[in-house]
C-alpha cells in the first residue's frame, strides 16, 4: 500500500534522517502487530533493506576514525612544534644561566634568570609527560577500535550470509503457481485449500 511505499521511499533516499524514520516505523507496525504470515515475505524485504544499511554505516565509521586520525596526527604535530620550542628556550636559559654568564648580569637580573630556568624545567618536563602518555593512550585507542571494526565487520558478514540463505529458503517455501500475481505464505494457502474443500463437501 502507500504506506509500504513511503518506507521504501524513505530507505531509497538513503539520509540518516530517512532510514531513521524508517526504521522507526517498522518498529511502530510490529509492536503493533501488523506482521502476518502473509505480510512476512513484505516485511523480511523491508528489514533485510534497513540491514543493508549496516554496510554504509561502517564505510561512515570508517572515513570517521580516519578524519580522526588525521586530526589526532595534526595535533601531534602541532604539540611537537609546542614541545620543541619550549625546550628551545629552556636551553636558551639553560645556557645563559651558566656562570660566566650570570656574573655579567646584576643580582636581580640573576634571580629572573635562576627562577625562569627552574619554571621552565618544571613546566617543561611536566608537559613532556603529558604529551608521551597521551600519545600512548591516543594509540591504544586506536588499536582498539581496528580490533572492534574488524570483529563487527566479521560478524555482519556472516549475519547477511545466513540472511541470504534464508531468504533463499523462505523463497523456495512461498513459491506460488506462475498464475498468480501475488506471492502467498504457506499458512495462507493451506487455509484457503480448507476453504475450497469445505465449501465442495457442503455443494
Amino acid at each position: 500500500g502507500e504506506a509500504v511505499a513511503y518506507i521504501s521511499e524513505l530507505f531509497r533516499r538513503n539520509t540518516w534522517d530517512s532510514v531513521a524514520e524508517a526504521c522507526a516505523c517498522l518498529s511502530v507496525w510490529l509492536d503493533q502487530g501488523d506482521l502476518h504470515r502473509d505480510r512476512a515475505v513484505l516485511f523480511h524485504t523491508m528489514l533485510q533493506t534497513a540491514y543493508g544499511h549496516v554496510r554504509r554505516l561502517l564505510q561512515e565509521k570508517a572515513r570517521l576514525a580516519a578524519e580522526l586520525q588525521d586530526a589526532v596526527q595534526l595535533h601531534r604535530i602541532r604539540l611537537d612544534i609546542v614541545l620543541k620550542l619550549m625546550n628551545q628556550i629552556r636551553l636558551l636559559l639553560e645556557q645563559a644561566s651558566k656562570q660566566r654568564h650570570l656574573d655579567l648580569f646584576s643580582k636581580p637580573q640573576r634571580k629572573n634568570l635562576l627562577t625562569w630556568l627552574a619554571e621552565i624545567k618544571g613546566t617543561y618536563e611536566r608537559e613532556q609527560s603529558q604529551y608521551l602518555s597521551q600519545r600512548e593512550e591516543d594509540e591504544m585507542d586506536l588499536d582498539s577500535d581496528t580490533e572492534r571494526d574488524a570483529d563487527f565487520r566479521g560478524s555482519a558478514a556472516a549475519a547477511a550470509a545466513a540472511a541470504a540463505t534464508t531468504t533463499v529458503a523462505a523463497s523456495a517455501t512461498q513459491s506460488v503457481p506462475a498464475s498468480s500475481t501475488v506471492a502467498r505464505s504457506p499458512a495462507v494457502t493451506d487455509t484457503a485449500a480448507q476453504t475450497e474443500s469445505t465449501g465442495s463437501t457442503d455443494a
